[in-house]
């Protein structure tokens, strides 16, 4: 099972913008100049379902073959990812 951790850094003076570091299974994955109220004051748009999805997919395969990830998706249950 894989785990991402976000971790605010910094806020500018205004607090809109801020420094996410991200990790993947304690793996520093680097740290990203995010726009915060841009980000959190609206819900999901249509093309964000599907970026987010390959994204978990990539996810996966960190302790996965590709084999084993296909398998998973056709489990009865497939995968639950809780966030």
């Amino acid at each position: 099972m894989a785990t991402v951790n976000l971790k605010l850094e910094g806020v500018c003076a205004g607090g809109g913008h801020g420094r996410i570091r991200v990790t993947l299974n304690g793996v520093d994955r680097g740290a990203y100049s995010v726009e915060i109220d841009a980000v959190l004051s609206q819900p999901p748009e249509e093309g964000d379902a599907e970026t987010f999805l390959k994204m978990l997919l990539k996810i996966a395969l960190t302790d996965r073959t590709p084999q084993q990830v296909r398998t998973g998706l056709l489990n009865v249950n497939g995968y639950t990812v809780t966030v």
